[in-house]
């Protein structure tokens, strides 16, 4: 079967790491370690709205961004976006995952700075020397300790055009390596399907003129020391990255190169991506209202033009993986 570099994962005769050719072991894909969770949402988003903010410095990853301290310990980041377009990014991003059953991407809210209420008051002129003005509005993410950088994995670095029988590639391979390839599956399935355009896109874009950058950290890519990887910043899905696809021939081609060649996923995954399709992705902005009323406040509903876009792409990922595995 032929693949490209970076693209191609393929299961078909690992007996005991995949089924079928089509998706991971459900006992392998629940011992992939995890931060986030359903009640760890909840509890963030509760928090975020409602806890006050005790300190602001530096801490997140990069000059934009100040690390808050909420009264109960909590760390947050904070980070100001230049328009709403890219806050609908971060918190539509964040609730597709969830309803995909990703949970690489932090929780994330959206809150408006406002200096005469409780919560901003202790820190107000601290914040305001930081950039964050009365009346802006900004992402708050959930910040994890210690992340570290993270690298396309080995396996998924091939330079041959013809990926080697699956049963050769694995045989062997420690399970935290499987875990990063698990991960790794749903990773490209969110960004082709959400459109990021700067993650792993900015390596393929790139790698024509720099060979070098596959053995880079992923931009926006972070892991824990326990092996889970977390999507950070995820401003540039939806319309920044649909509109780049329309525009731009070059990055529509790499965005589908980029799925066309997933064999093995994650079953959970890929039921949700069916579910989601049978009630419509309208069901995406009925969840935003559900969870996190208080966020949609600041920020219009997305448009039913990234809906329908967002349907195409699912249903696009959909048939390419039924279409790889036909073939493996």
């Amino acid at each position: 079967m032929k693949c490209l570099v970076l693209l191609c994962v393929v299961g078909s005769v690992l007996s005991n790491k995949a089924h079928e050719g089509v998706t991971w072991d459900s006992a392998m894909v629940d011992s992939v370690p995890q931060v986030f969770s359903t009640e760890g949402d909840k509890e963030f988003i509760d928090k975020a709205h409602r806890l006050k903010i005790i300190n602001i410095t530096t801490g997140c990853s990069d000059y934009e961004k100040r690390l808050l301290i909420l009264e109960d310990g909590t760390k947050v980041c904070s980070k100001h976006r230049v328009n709403y377009q890219q806050l609908q990014s971060e918190l539509y991003s964040f609730h597709l995952s969830r309803m995909l059953n990703i949970y690489n991407v932090p929780p994330t809210v959206i809150v408006k700075v406002d200096y005469t209420g409780p919560q901003w008051r202790d820190i107000m002129t601290d914040a305001s020397k930081a950039g964050l003005k009365h009346g802006m509005v900004v992402v708050f993410t959930q910040y994890i300790d210690n992340l570290l950088p993270t690298y396309i994995p080995d396996l998924l670095q091939i330079k041959s055009d013809i990926l080697l029988p699956t049963n050769i590639l694995f045989k062997d391979t420690p399970v935290r390596t499987i875990h990063q390839l698990v991960q790794w599956t749903n990773l490209i399935m969110f960004d082709y399907i959400t459109a990021n355009s700067d993650r792993v896109m900015n390596a393929l874009a790139n790698l024509q003129w720099n060979p070098r950058v596959i053995g880079m950290p992923v931009h926006n890519l972070y892991e824990t020391s326990q092996g889970t990887i977390v999507f950070i910043d995820n401003e540039s899905g939806f319309w920044l990255g649909y509109k780049l696809a329309s525009d731009s021939k070059i990055h529509y081609k790499l965005q589908k190169s980029y799925i066309t060649k997933i064999c093995i996923v994650d079953g959970s995954v890929l039921h949700a991506i069916e579910e989601l399709l049978d009630t419509g992705g309208d069901v995406l902005r009925k969840r935003v209202v559900e969870y996190d009323p208080l966020s949609c406040r600041y920020i219009p509903m997305i448009q039913d033009s990234i809906i329908d876009e967002l349907e195409n792409r699912l249903t696009f990922t959909l048939t390419s993986i039924h279409s790889c595995t036909k073939s493996v």
